[in-house]
């Protein structure tokens, strides 16, 4: 919108549903469901001026996202920019990618600039991964995008743009201030980063008849996974010793969990007031296919905190799936119902047997592996992980 001299933007939240194909498989990597909130939205506004200057909330980054715009179009002049109000940051919500947009949005209203979705985002170096971002921010609604074509710099294409429904309803928790640990509640352990596991298992022949749309009767055709995975990988993929390297750096990023060594009990609440690491690094396990999965971790237990978002006790037993009786505990084995999720924390530091000298003396990264303990994965295709799913944690020096 512009009001004589002067350019305002506003733009909304984006919230990510998730990737559509990690692998790249069907030639574009990526891809992705997404939708642009109600609220909270970005507001700033932009005119003309000899030199760059910034006011207002986040005023960093958006000097950071000016320049690059203006040295990207070899503009000599700057603008006066304010943020009136900017978006909560590293919550989930893709302030930077925003933030970014509607700065190049104004800047190239002001100068006369294209100022396409896709060539805001080549100027900005946004969407080299996601372009649900940019798409939200062009429109708005509920988007589907089909993904950056491999060797290709260029943003994903809209597939679709959907409004977003009206009876659909988002719960986005976000922490209260900058200085929070991430929590489950107020007593519980901190944890310093979270990942999340999607467990699956695929029998060729359900996919098949699924793909015929025919009904598919268990009675009539038992189940008979062949393949297991981990975030869609399984076997070298998901143990990221795959030929590919870039596949590998993918799968550590955002499966493999890692960290310094450190001695700290995940269940100790009580820390020193400049405390600024968690206890542990929370797995957010989801069982997303038919059969149970049973990961196995090596190294160290974990402590397990929820069942299907249920944050357990330490004292007081609480009734879960089957009549089971449930406290917070350790385990090295995680059991996964199907359609189930568990939060478990593990704990960086070295093993319990490993003595003090061997710990003092370690000068290379320590691999403990994780493999599912269920029988069907590590035996289909006759056995050794064919299909199976392994990841390992690592323990750095």
């Amino acid at each position: 919108m512009r009001e004589g001299g002067t350019v305002c933007v506003e733009t909304y939240a984006r919230l990510h549903f998730g990737v559509l194909d990690l692998r790249g498989s069907e030639g574009r990597w990526f891809g992705g469901i997404g939708a642009a909130a109600s609220a909270p939205s970005l507001w700033l506004s932009a005119s003309r001026a000899d030199a760059l200057t910034i006011e207002g909330e986040d005023a960093d980054r958006a000097a950071a996202f000016a320049r690059q715009f203006l040295d990207y179009h070899h503009v000599s002049h700057g603008a006066f920019i304010q943020v009136h109000r900017a978006l909560p940051p590293h919550a989930g919500l893709g302030s930077g990618t925003q933030l970014a947009l509607a700065i190049g949005r104004a800047l190239a209203d002001l100068y006369d600039l294209d100022a396409r979705p896709a060539a805001l985002a080549r100027a900005m170096n946004r969407a080299q991964r996601s372009a649900i971002g940019t798409w939200t921010f062009a429109g708005g609604g509920l988007v589907v995008e089909g993904g950056r074509r491999a060797g290709s710099s260029e943003c994903g294409p809209l597939i679709a743009r959907l409004p977003f429904p009206d009876t659909w309803r988002c719960v986005v928790v976000v922490p209260e201030g900058p200085d929070n640990w991430w929590t489950f509640k107020d007593g519980e352990a901190e944890f310093e980063r979270q990942w999340l596991w999607l467990l699956a298992d695929i029998d060729p022949e359900w996919s098949r008849l699924a793909r015929m749309g025919v009904t598919i009767d268990p009675v009539k055709t038992p189940l008979l996974p062949r393949y297991f995975t981990l975030n869609d990988r399984a076997g070298v993929f998901s143990l990221a010793v795959s030929p590919d390297a870039a596949e590998n750096r993918r799968t550590h990023e955002d499966t493999k969990p890692s960290g310094f060594q450190r001695n700290v009990d995940v269940r100790d609440t009580h820390f020193a007031a400049d405390t600024r690491l968690g206890t542990g690094q929370l797995i957010r396990i989801v069982n997303a296919g038919v059969a149970v999965h049973q990961p196995h971790f090596h190294g160290n237990h974990v402590w397990t905190q929820a069942i299907n978002n249920v944050v357990l006790s330490r004292s007081n037993p609480v009734i879960v799936q089957e009549g089971h009786i449930a406290l917070q505990h350790w385990e090295d084995v995680v059991e996964m119902d199907p359609l189930n999720s568990k939060a478990v924390m593990l704990p960086i530091k070295p093993p319990p047997d490993v003595i003090d000298q061997v710990r003092q003396a370690q000068q290379c990264d320590w691999i403990y592996p994780m493999h599912c303990h269920a029988e069907m994965s590590q035996t289909a295709g006759g056995g050794l992980y064919p299909g199976g799913q392994v990841s390992d944690w690592v323990l750095k020096p």
